[in-house]
């Protein structure tokens, strides 16, 4: 569990709390290292003592590390993504089996904690099958993702929508 001093700390710093611990830290590792550097250039053109070149050398290390910041955000929001991509159907643009069994001990775990009903509803579409057959594969595809559309459109919001089957 994560503390409000960490998540401070983050936020300040534009890192997400939502992605793992690991990588933040792999992310602040290299903020570090960037703002170590720019220090030691500092210092290095400070002693020189040509203005010019100190004022020019301030304006370079404002922009490695703006792109060190950056960079660390860049590199938040592609392991967001790729986060999302393996918990997601590609084509229903829902929960996948994966992520079904995981949520599903979750919500299982969450229920005999509280002492609350837990509801599992599955539904199968009937004679999918000839669908498939009559009018092909992508007709087919277009019916899993109009199903999981209305099913996306009326579920409340704590519900989970995956897809439990592996493949077709």
């Amino acid at each position: 569990m994560m503390t409000r001093k960490y998540l401070n700390t983050h936020k300040k710093q534009g890192i997400s709390p939502s992605i793992s611990p690991a990588f933040q830290i792999i992310l602040q590792i290299h903020l570090n290292r960037c703002i170590a550097r720019l220090r030691k250039r500092h210092q290095k053109t400070s002693a020189a003592g040509d203005g010019s070149e100190h004022y020019h050398h301030i304006h370079l290390a404002g922009h490695h590390y703006l792109h060190g910041v950056q960079l660390a955000r860049h590199l938040t929001a592609a392991y967001q993504a790729i986060e999302r991509m393996s918990i997601t159907d590609e084509l229903m643009q829902i929960h996948n089996h994966r992520q079904f069994h995981t949520r599903l001990d979750e919500e299982i775990s969450h229920a005999k904690r509280h002492n609350h009903p837990l509801s599992l509803m599955m539904l199968t579409i009937d004679l999918f099958k000839k669908i498939n057959d009559d009018y092909g594969h992508q007709k087919g595809d277009d019916v899993f993702v109009k199903v999981a559309g209305i099913i996306k459109q009326v579920k409340r919001k704590a519900d989970v929508v995956a897809r439990m089957a592996e493949r077709r």
